[in-house]
């Protein structure tokens, strides 16, 4: 058995979260504007829209505060709206104190004047959630009890990644988000250390899982590069930032050389294919399908190990995204 660690969910961690965010946000407006049409339910046409990030900071006790991500999204007709996204790896019980206060910064730092009435306009919210809570409400607020005695309700959405499948990333066109849908086995590697019961074994299964689902994920958005329907600069930082979470991953919970060295094979190979001229469209769908096939044997070989394991069936499950009826007929 291996001994319980420290809770991951420190500052490194925030640290790293924030830098993956921003890289994955760095890619062309294309691969952004749906996930701000699905975050804000907005119907917003790339072809018409510019997107410029706005560093915006603050001192607060001392400190420099800064929100994750800050937009300017200008429409040739609809005009301008400030757009602000937070990412949380978890839970708090301030976020909605912390995203008022970062409301607030923002608008006061682009005042507005109307008849000689100091203007305050409230950026476009949300609080994007990477793991998986059920405590998590549809949204967050607070409310504001104004000189007069009166009412304001202050309310912000809140996205929840858990609540979809890869490939309901891809069907929606969040492609950008695909690699933080790895973070998903950290919770579940964080419980099963701190409980004492992850044996090697179980390490290098999980490990397998890991691969399997990068495996597929670098397949589909290399699908997606070679329809068009993402740029070359858009994959190349959803592959790096894949290789990135499960370096971080890795280091800190498997401390499994050969699953770097896996991932980095798999997305050299996928490069080197793009290489090749004369993909037919069939020969691309035979190649997708062989994948998927090869993905769905990978992960029920894995599930039958961990299961004769003593693994239990819906940790299996979650794990492998297998579905339990399935996991019944293979256990025994």
């Amino acid at each position: 058995m291996y001994d319980s660690i420290p809770d991951p969910l420190d500052p490194h961690l925030r640290a790293k979260v924030d830098e993956i965010v921003k890289y994955l946000f760095s890619a062309p407006p294309k691969a952004i504007i749906p996930l701000i049409n699905a975050m804000f339910h907005l119907d917003l046409d790339p072809e018409n829209v510019t997107l410029r990030f706005i560093q915006n900071e603050f001192i607060e006790e001392f400190r420099i505060k800064m929100p994750d991500l800050v937009m300017s999204v200008s429409h040739t007709e609809r005009g301008e709206q400030i757009i602000h996204i937070e990412v949380q790896t978890r839970n708090s019980s301030e976020i909605h104190i912390r995203m008022f206060t970062y409301g607030y910064h923002i608008a006061n730092s682009r005042p507005e004047e109307k008849n000689g009435q100091l203007i305050l306009r409230f950026p476009k919210q949300v609080v994007v959630f990477i793991e998986e809570n059920s405590a998590i409400p549809d949204s967050i607020g607070l409310t504001l009890i104004l000189p007069d005695e009166s009412e304001a309700k202050y309310c912000i959405p809140t996205f929840k990644l858990w609540e979809f499948t890869p490939e309901e990333f891809i069907h929606e066109e969040l492609y950008i988000l695909l690699p933080l849908s790895i973070f998903r086995f950290r919770k579940k590697l964080e419980s099963l250390k701190s409980s004492g019961n992850l044996t090697l074994q179980e390490i290098e299964s999980v490990g397998d899982i890991m691969i399997q689902r990068m495996s597929f994920l670098i397949s589909e958005v290399n699908a997606l590069y070679i329809d068009g329907k993402i740029d070359e600069k858009t994959r190349d930082i959803i592959f790096s930032a894949t290789k990135e979470i499960s370096s971080y991953i890795n280091a800190k919970y498997l401390q499994r050389k050969p699953i770097q060295k896996k991932v980095t094979r798999m997305i050299k190979s996928v490069m080197e294919e793009v290489k090749k001229e004369g993909f037919k469209e069939g020969e691309k769908k035979g190649i997708q399908e062989g994948i998927e096939k090869g993905r769905m044997e990978g992960m029920i070989q894995i599930a039958k190990k961990l299961l004769a394991r003593g693994m239990d069936l819906d940790t299996v499950s979650e794990m492998t995204e297998l579905p339990k009826d399935l996991l019944l007929k293979i256990q025994y």
